[in-house]
């Protein structure tokens, strides 16, 4: 996405979100997770957590629309998970996208025009 995360399609209606290893660069190196609650609803475009590195915090914005349905709890003991298993074990949290979203296309880019994104 435009935000630097990356979204999977699960089964149904549920995304599950990641930090791509760009965001991870330009933050630095993360020593705290902070995510949203599951059962809240988020708004495409609003943020919903942070990354903290000691040098700045990174907001989390939502890509989509919806209820969060999960969060990566291992990310707060282990936060280094994020450098190690950036697109596995690294998830941040999921969402279960309005019904309406997933009838248009979702707002992702392709490999090529991600690229160009962090190249500008």
């Amino acid at each position: 996405s435009e935000q630097h995360l990356w979204l999977r399609l699960s089964d149904g209606r549920d995304v599950r979100v990641g930090a791509t290893e760009y965001l991870l660069e330009a933050t630095g190196t993360i020593i705290h997770v902070g995510s949203p609650i599951v059962g809240s609803r988020v708004e495409a475009g609003d943020a919903c957590g942070e990354l903290v590195s000691p040098a700045a915090s990174t907001p989390l914005v939502s890509p989509l629309s919806g209820v969060v349905t999960a969060v990566n709890h291992s990310l707060v003991e282990q936060p280094e998970l994020l450098h190690s298993s950036t697109y596995d074990r690294a998830w941040l949290f999921e969402i279960e996208v309005d019904a309406d979203v997933l009838a248009n296309e979702l707002p992702l880019l392709d490999a090529e025009a991600y690229e160009s994104l962090v190249e500008n």
